[in-house]
């Protein structure tokens, strides 16, 4: 008797938990896409001017706001769902001269999963997957794809590297086997160290700025006094800074060194000002033993504003929360030197901090295991330095533009100049 009402009641339960999920499938807060057609329309609607949130092929609420507006501009039906109109319209590709481009005969397996996407093959792109078809596609926003590889038209480029001297090696866009360690670093006294300095190059055409309409969220008065903002309260947010050539806010840093110079003392402190975030790019570490406070920091600086500081680890297609921290006054300060207690090796690399109160507050930073990084300037401009003798593997990493990574000899004293090139679209 216990066992059939037991029967009958999962029974019940499971019947309630199918129809849960067919509803959420239908209104798109669940899909069976969430890991690549997802990241695919993020990317999307960022380079048509629309803010989906983190590029990271997770269906949240702004990656769906991101639609409805999307809906809206296009004159489709508003569902807030990737419906096949949706689709057809995000994906679509434009028109190229037809020396460039030419319709493939045969669509690969995944772009048989997304049948609404048009194919299109580069002519080189043809040529190198003929010499390299061994060689799986990844389309990703932050990591690029294998070396040789075209992108798709979805995908962020491949970073290549300009030629560099013969103590380097050529770039790779995946490192190798046992590069990354265990996190442990000692610090020493470093005599007679030597440099790695270069300048970060892009080609390509980068993302078109977020056109970000301030009147849609809170504080609009105020938000509206940021000095990008435009005519209408629209506020321009660009993630890619590029001048002449030269990409800004690329984290160049050493992998493999496990003793060297002291880490920096002073307090890295993030800046709410103006309802936007500063620095936008920059680097984090997991907090030593025995330390609570006294090394990260968030800053209000917005009269009678209350922000939401609210951090992400992000690894691939998931966000883990480090801490969530209300700031309701200017003045306010919160320490969250202990939420990077949580940071660990070969997992944590990227750091997204956000505003819950105002969503298109964002910045990012890379996770570091040793005090051996710079960030380029507007020029492009990085240096490394106080390095011992020895061979390093040095990576280049843009938040959006991917990284790519070389083998670097230093000698006792020396600069070694050493380039990084990544490309757009």
């Amino acid at each position: 008797m216990k066992n059939a009402r037991w029967s009958r009641s999962l029974g019940c339960k499971m019947a309630v938990l199918s129809m849960m999920v067919l509803f959420f499938l239908q209104i798109g807060i669940l899909t069976p896409f969430a890991d690549d057609l997802i990241r695919r329309a993020q990317e999307s609607m960022v380079e048509k001017g629309i803010d989906p949130g983190p590029i990271d092929g997770i269906w949240g609420p702004l990656t769906r706001g991101g639609v409805i507006e999307f809906q809206k501009r296009e004159g489709l039906t508003v569902s807030g769902r990737l419906d096949d109109a949706t689709k057809k319209s995000l994906f679509s590709i434009p028109e190229a001269p037809p020396s460039d481009i030419k319709t493939a005969t045969e669509p690969s397996a995944q772009e048989k999963s997304s049948p609404d996407v048009p194919v299109v093959v580069h002519e080189k792109q043809k040529e190198e997957e003929q010499k390299t078809s061994d060689v799986p596609e990844v389309a990703a926003t932050v990591v690029p794809v294998p070396e040789k590889s075209e992108p798709a038209e979805s995908a962020v480029a491949e970073p290549k590297v300009a030629a560099q001297p013969s103590s380097q090696t050529k770039a790779v866009s995946k490192l190798p086997p046992g590069i990354v360690g265990k996190g442990k670093y000692e610090e020493t006294t470093v005599s007679a160290g030597g440099s790695i300095s270069g300048v970060i190059h892009f080609s390509g055409k980068a993302p078109a700025p977020i056109m970000e309409d301030l009147n849609k969220g809170k504080n609009v008065e105020f938000c509206a006094t940021h000095p990008d903002t435009q005519e209408g309260n629209i506020r321009p947010r660009v993630k890619v800074v590029v001048t002449d050539g030269k990409l800004k806010d690329t984290v160049v840093f050493i992998q493999n060194i496990e003793k060297g110079k002291a880490w920096p003392t002073a307090v890295t402190n993030f800046d709410f000002k103006s309802c936007d975030i500063f620095p936008k790019v920059s680097v984090v570490r997991k907090t030593p033993k025995g330390m609570k406070t006294g090394l990260f920091t968030i800053t209000n600086h917005d009269p009678e504003i209350l922000h939401n500081p609210h951090g992400y680890s992000v690894v691939g297609a998931s966000r883990k929360t480090l801490f969530n921290k209300p700031l309701p006054s200017k003045g306010d300060v919160a320490d969250v030197t202990k939420s990077f207690k949580r940071f660990k090796p070969k997992k944590d690399k990227h750091f997204f901090l956000q505003c819950d109160q105002h969503n298109f507050m964002e910045a990012d930073a890379r996770v570091v295991w040793n005090p051996y990084h710079s960030i380029s300037g507007a020029d492009g401009a990085f240096k490394i330095d106080q390095i011992p003798a020895g061979k390093y593997w040095v990576t280049a990493w843009h938040p959006y533009m991917g990284e790519v990574s070389r083998e670097v000899t230093v000698s006792g004293g020396a600069d070694v100049k050493t380039d990084f090139e990544l490309f757009g679209k």
